[in-house]
């Protein structure tokens, strides 16, 4: 779980990322610009914008979806109370942050939509504190990688492209519950084998839980070189923005030294939340 530091005015200027040429052409999606997976909606339900949610930008059209629930079904939180989620005024139920969400039945998760993400992970380049990092490894040509969102409910699925020309990897969904998905937490070695370069594998889990977490390769230390972006499943915490400073030059690179001749790293990191 991440833990909610503040150093304010650090790192306000946006990291500098180059991606290798061969690159350059990649379409790198983003979450505003790849639809919900379509299916049958129950007449009359209306989305919303969750609270938190960006009001500008890339992401400011990601919306809350219930087809399957009907038009009974609205939006209960309200500025001065978060603690309602979902509310069906005739059969005076609802989803709030007393439901209890380790329970896996239907009548204590409501049921989302679908959501589709495709992530590039390249080689390339990154300059986020001043000195170039060039074994950095960054989703989508962003560092920190794409913001994937969700809502409670959803089924949410992640192509992974693996771009890297020497390295497998592994994607792992920090912080998310894989109820009967426990194959697609990510942990190469253990749950999968590695996603070779030039390959792909998709990913598919349930958002039986909300709240703000990150995730990242679980390959070798691909995530101290950019592999990592923020993960945000609705309502309850609000997820604005996720920034990770890290002082790359003095990682140790495990492939080039030892750990005997390497010199002790120190690592800065500030997470804003």
């Amino acid at each position: 779980t991440l833990s909610p530091l503040e150093n304010p005015g650090a790192g306000d200027q946006a990291p500098q990322v180059t991606l290798p040429d061969q690159w350059q052409n990649e379409p790198l999606l983003t979450p505003a610009n790849i639809p919900s997976v379509p299916q049958d909606d129950a007449p009359g339900f209306i989305p919303f914008t969750p609270p938190g949610g960006a009001t500008t930008g890339p992401n400011a059209d990601f919306k809350c979806d219930y087809p399957k629930l009907g038009a009974d079904w609205h939006s209960c939180s309200t500025p001065t109370n978060r603690a309602c989620w979902l509310r069906n005024d005739k059969l005076n139920q609802q989803y709030d942050i007393n439901t209890n969400y380790e329970d896996t039945s239907t009548a204590s998760t409501p049921p989302g939509t679908h959501r589709y993400y495709e992530l590039y992970l390249h080689d390339g380049w990154v300059n986020a504190d001043g000195l170039n990092f060039t074994y950095a490894k960054i989703f989508n040509g962003s560092y920190p990688g794409p913001w994937i969102q969700a809502c409670w409910g959803d089924k949410v699925s992640v192509n992974v492209f693996n771009r890297l020309k020497h390295n497998g990897t592994s994607i792992h969904w920090h912080g998310i519950r894989q109820f009967k998905t426990m194959h697609m937490d990510g942990v190469n070695g253990v749950t999968q084998c590695p996603i070779a370069p030039g390959d792909n594998f998709t990913y598919t889990w349930d958002a039986f839980q909300y709240g703000s977490s990150w995730y990242h390769s679980h390959f070798a230390v691909q995530y101290a070189d950019g592999a990592l972006g923020p993960l945000v499943s609705r309502p309850f915490l609000e997820f604005k923005s996720l920034l990770v400073i890290v002082c790359h030059h003095q990682l140790i690179d495990y492939n080039r030294r030892s750990m005997a001749q390497a010199p002790q790293p120190s690592m800065r990191q500030w997470i804003r939340f």
